[in-house]
Order: C-alpha cells, then structure tokens, then sequence
C-alpha cells in the first residue's frame, strides 16, 4: 500500500482532518445525548485547540531529535484509540479526556508532517506542496462533519467507529509510504 509522496501529500492530511472532523461533529452530539451542560460542551470544543496549541512548538523539536515518522505514526495509532475508548465508554468526563488526547494527537502529526513536507519539495516548488496540503485538510472539513451527521443518524456510535476505522487505515499508509529524510534523522 505504498504511495508516491505526492500522493502522501495529498492524502495524510486529508485522512486526518477526516477523522478531526467527524469527531468533533460527534463528540458533542454524544455529550447532549448523556446530558452534558453546556459548560461541558464548550470544554470539549476548547479542549483539543488547548492542547495542540500548548504543545504544538514541542513537537518539532522532538521530530528534528526522533525523526519525523514516529510521532506521525503515533498519532493516528492513539486516535484510533480515542475512537474506540468512545464506543465503549459513555461518560462526559471521560469523553473530555479523550478531547485532550485528541489534541495531542493534532500536535503528534501536524507539525511533524508539515516538517516532512518542507524538507524535500518537489520541482512544482514547495508553496505549491503547501497549499496542496492546506486544500485537503479544508476539503476534509467539508465532507467529515455531513459524513458524521449522517453516520450518527443511523447510530451514535457509527461516527467513532468510522473515524477509528480510518485512523487505522491512516496509520497503515503512513507506515508504508512515509520514512524520515537525512536532515531530520541527522540530529539525532
């Protein structure tokens, strides 16, 4: 399943903001369906925003030190986690821990990633590779949240599943197309 890094360009970030997506278009659903107040629905909103913001400028560094493909690798592993924890699990507090882990995960790949993607632009030059990258993100926020809507009309637990289903299938195209480049591996 290994794809062209043009592709990866494309498609990892895509795959992501899916997943981002159709959680967080779910999680809230969730949260009133077990009568969350709206203090506990704003936090799960913030939550995720909180953490990647606060740890997002760690990651880099820690992707210049290890490598850029772990913490890439990580991040849909402990989404997919995330997801599956949800299914199983049907409490508010235990849902804006996970918010926070989902965070985590955001600052896990994206810096890492777009890090990725700056060491080794393409002739196409890399402003291009930057906005190719941007252009799926954005147009995984259009189909994630109707996607979710619609998967948890059918059943509530659909949109985690789904979103659980693709961090593993991310992982797995990550894994076999993504490998670090000399300059992030030559600081270690």
């Amino acid at each position: 399943m290994k794809m062209k890094e043009p592709y990866l360009v494309r498609i990892a970030p895509f795959g992501m903001d899916l997943i981002m997506s159709a959680y967080s278009l779910a999680a809230p659903l969730l949260l009133i369906d077990l009568n969350a107040n709206p203090v506990e629905l704003g936090a799960l909103g913030s939550i995720p925003s909180l953490v990647h913001m606060s740890l997002a400028h760690r990651m880099g560094p820690l992707s210049d030190r290890f490598g850029r493909r772990r913490p890439i690798l990580t991040a849909p592993l402990l989404l997919m986690v995330s997801c599956l924890i949800v299914v199983l699990v049907r409490r508010v507090h235990v849902i804006l821990i996970l918010s926070a882990l989902n965070g985590l995960c955001l600052s896990l790949f994206w810096p890492p990633f777009q890090a990725w993607v700056a060491e080794n632009p393409k002739p196409s030059g890399l402003a291009r590779d930057i906005g190719t990258l941007n252009m799926a993100w954005t147009a995984s926020y259009l189909i994630g949240p109707i996607l979710s809507g619609i998967l948890f009309g059918l059943h509530p637990k659909l949109p985690f599943l789904f979103a659980g289903t693709f961090s593993l299938l991310l992982f797995i195209l990550c894994y076999t197309s993504l490998f670090d480049r000399e300059t992030a591996t030559a600081h270690q």
